[in-house]
């Protein structure tokens, strides 16, 4: 689980129950960020807490981008995994496009990478970009 709480300022506080890892582009500087998610997967524990929240700010350009795991997990022909690397490269190479076309993007070069594997995991995208 994953929520963002994002105010027009630019400021989102981020809480995640292990969800990970998520990927901030900057604009400015063309990086992709990653943080991942602190606590176990939600429900796992009674009454677990989950803090502290991270808080970030996105500037004019800069998007969020979080997946689950299925996209990074979906496997190849060869039995690799697509990866985090890729994925990371990919988001670079496509953050200045909508956010929707940013998840086709995504969505169009693992499915590509897996061929006729069949898809074993959800795969559940959001990108959440500052015009």
């Amino acid at each position: 689980m994953a929520v963002a709480i994002a105010d027009p300022s630019g400021h989102i506080d981020m809480l995640s129950a292990g969800h990970g890892p998520m990927f901030l582009f900057r604009a400015a500087t063309r990086a992709v960020e990653q943080f991942s998610g602190a606590g176990l997967p939600l429900g796992v524990v009674d009454g677990e807490l989950y803090t502290p929240v991270d808080r970030l700010r996105l500037d004019s350009g800069d998007a969020l981008v979080l997946l689950t795991d299925g996209f990074m997990e979906r496997q190849g022909a060869d039995g690799g995994m697509f990866g985090i690397e890729r994925l990371t490269a990919l988001i670079a190479a496509n953050a200045a496009r909508t956010a929707a076309e940013l998840i086709e993007a995504i969505d169009k070069a693992v499915t590509d990478f897996a061929g006729r594997v069949p898809q074993g995991d959800d795969m559940t995208a959001v990108v959440l970009r500052r015009l």
